[in-house]
Parts: C-alpha cells; sequence; structure tokens
C-alpha cells in the first residue's frame, strides 16, 4: 500500500465502513460501493489502484475475507455460516479465495488457533501445577523437622537430663525461633505455629521449665 496521507487513509477506511455495512449482501459490488460512496466507479477503482494496487473488487473481497479471519477466531460458527456471513454464496469457493489469500483453509486456520490455545492454557497449568507443589513440599519439610524436634525434645528431657540431682535444681530447656530461610511469609507464620507447638508440648513435662526467645 501506498498511503500518503490522512485522507488516503479516510478513504480506505470509509470504504471498508460501506463494506462491512454490506456484508452479507453477495450482490454488493464494485458499482453499489461507488453509489454509496458518491463518487463514480472509476474513481474508485482508480484511487484504490493509486494506494493499495487492487482493484474494487479485489478490495472489497480483502475485506470480507479480513472479517471472516475475525469470525474463525470466535470459534462459534461453520465454515459455511462465515461464508454466508461475509457475502460469499458458495462455501467452496469462500474456501478457495481464503486459502489463496491466507495460505491455507478456514478449518486449517481454525485449527492452528485451537492448538495455540491449547498450549498457552497447558503452559498456564504446568505453572501452576509446579507452584502448588513446591508449596506443598516445603510443608511437608517443615512438618517432617517440627517431627524431629519434638522426638529430640523427648529423648533429651527423659534421658539426657541427670535423673538422680537434687529436686531443687531447675531443669530448663529454651525453645528458639525456627528460621525461615526461604523468606517466605506464609512458611514463616508455619515456622512460629511450629515453634509454639513445640513450647506447648514441653510445657507439659513434669519437672522441666520451657522457656521462649
Amino acid at each position: 500500500m501506498n498511503i500518503n496521507s490522512h485522507d488516503d487513509q479516510s478513504f480506505l477506511n470509509r470504504l471498508s465502513a460501506i463494506i462491512e455495512a454490506n456484508l452479507n449482501n453477495e450482490k454488493f459490488g464494485v458499482s453499489e460501493l461507488a453509489r454509496e460512496f458518491g463518487k463514480s466507479r472509476s474513481y474508485i477503482h482508480l484511487r484504490l489502484k493509486a494506494l493499495t494496487g487492487e482493484s474494487g473488487s479485489r478490495f472489497i473481497r480483502r475485506v470480507r475475507l479480513e472479517k471472516a479471519l475475525d469470525l474463525i477466531k470466535k470459534n462459534n460458527l461453520t465454515v459455511a455460516e462465515i461464508a454466508y456471513e461475509v457475502g460469499f454464496g458458495s462455501p467452496s469457493y469462500f474456501i478457495k479465495r481464503f486459502h489463496e489469500h491466507y495460505g491455507y483453509s478456514p478449518g486449517e486456520y481454525a485449527q492452528k488457533e485451537n492448538e495455540n490455545s491449547d498450549v498457552q492454557e497447558s503452559k498456564v497449568t504446568f505453572s501452576e501445577v509446579g507452584m502448588k507443589n513446591k508449596s506443598i513440599l516445603r510443608r511437608k519439610w517443615l512438618l517432617l523437622v517440627f517431627v524431629l524436634i519434638v522426638v529430640l525434645a523427648f529423648f533429651a528431657s527423659k534421658y539426657l537430663l541427670p535423673i538422680n540431682q537434687p529436686n531443687d535444681v531447675e531443669k530448663s530447656i529454651a525453645v528458639l525461633p525456627l528460621q525461615n530461610l526461604g523468606g517466605n511469609d506464609e512458611m514463616q507464620g508455619l515456622a512460629d505455629g511450629i515453634m509454639e507447638d513445640i513450647r506447648t508440648r514441653l510445657s507439659h513435662l513434669d519437672g522441666l521449665e520451657v522457656k521462649s526467645k
């Protein structure tokens, strides 16, 4: 296209708007376009040739095919329905012209669109699953750490503390906060909860004073 001014673009936009308003009219051609535009058929033809290199009839067909492409993307009409919707009286003729213009048939284009959509959905799904699995894995590791700490604390209080100490000797243990190495606020909340649970469980042991930080 050789569009050099705002007037040229306005000219093409106005022609396109007229064609779209008569899109499903199979008999709408260059003569009808010129009449609604208010210029002669030769004026429309010469100016289109200068701007786009296309004749009036080819320009009309291109607008029809571009609208057909938009309808295919919506994926809610059959090829035959789209053909009639954009002014082609024969679906087979529509398929032929569509293939000539875009390099593939309407059905092939619709299939490509569906495949691209499936790929995008799969990427999103895999990403969400990956994030969910990571979160579950972190929770499992923290739960394992919690169990190990409780077991170690139990054995320490039962076997490591001196048995034959005088009654006035204080037995105490300090429970320090768990470090959240991942920096995740949600994990920090879970870590704080584990520490508090450990402190509560140890406080139930007779003769043992449990101190927090």
